[in-house]
């Protein structure tokens, strides 16, 4: 598949290199207090990404819920690459699922 994916688009390559390079950027789980002053805040996930590229140029995959923690039949509170549009609340104890040089 990533084969396929650099064969039509010869830049993702950049990103496959830096996520496998030892000193590369990696998958964190951040709180959504990070991003934003005041919570609880509803946005499109189109907004989850802007604020996630103007901290530190991280990228935003996704979110986790804490309230759906438990839930398996919601991947745990989990959501991937949701629409851009699709409408989100985030609370407190809520993280944004980003690629990032580091943890902080």
């Amino acid at each position: 598949m990533i084969f396929t994916q650099i064969s039509e688009e010869p830049d993702i390559q950049k990103v496959y290199d830096d996520l496998f390079a030892e000193d590369g950027s990696e998958i964190y789980v951040k709180p959504a207090g990070l991003y934003f002053d005041t919570l609880p805040v509803t946005c499109p996930f189109g907004d989850l990404m802007r604020a996630a590229q103007k901290r530190d140029e991280e990228i935003c995959l996704g979110y986790k819920l804490q309230s759906l923690e438990g839930d398996v039949s919601t991947n745990f509170g989990v959501k991937l690459i949701p629409p851009k549009d699709s409408e989100i609340t985030l609370n407190e104890e809520d993280c944004l699922v980003v690629v990032a040089e580091d943890d902080r």
